[in-house]
């Protein structure tokens, strides 16, 4: 009878070691899964900027590579650039929710502007068709008091 009770106590002993690692390994599992689901980069509802994208063509619908675009953010004066590339395509990412004005410059066409307000999260397509332009020059005339005007030197001696 000893013997039984012996090994009951070493039975129970080792079942409650069981259970208690079990449990363990429960909340270790639970820690280890709360760390990998806590690791992942931010969500998509964690953006804090917009996107403006878009197509530059012409007139007749092909597309226009190496064009400039300046988008400016009219709250803060903020500007961002890009450049058309190859395929007419741009894209200014990362840019601050408000209000901007999108200007198009390419080389032999009229300049283009839009007027447009972006979102957190926003991803806005603007696409301008340019229209044929005149090559205009500007010319800035900085006027100078100094110039045309003599100065008259004498030595005078007392």
């Amino acid at each position: 009878m000893k013997q039984v009770l012996l090994y009951a106590r070493r039975t129970s002993s080792r079942l409650a070691m069981t259970l208690g690692s079990l449990t363990l390994t429960g909340f270790g599992l639970a820690v280890v899964l709360s760390m990998l689901l806590g690791a992942h980069g931010p969500l998509d509802a964690q953006t804090v900027s917009g996107t403006v994208t878009g197509t530059i063509t012409d007139a007749s619908d092909a597309v226009v590579p190496g064009v400039n675009i300046r988008a400016t953010n009219t709250a803060t004066n903020e500007v961002r650039n890009a450049v058309s590339n190859t395929a007419g395509l741009f894209s200014i990412p990362a840019l601050s929710p408000g209000p901007y004005v999108v200007d198009v410059i390419g080389k032999g066409f009229a300049e283009d502007s839009s007027s447009v307000n972006l979102s957190v999260g926003q991803v806005l397509n603007i696409n301008f068709k340019l229209k044929i332009g005149s090559a205009t020059e500007k010319v800035e005339v900085v006027a100078n008091e100094s110039l045309g005007r003599r100065r008259r030197t004498t030595n005078c001696k007392r």
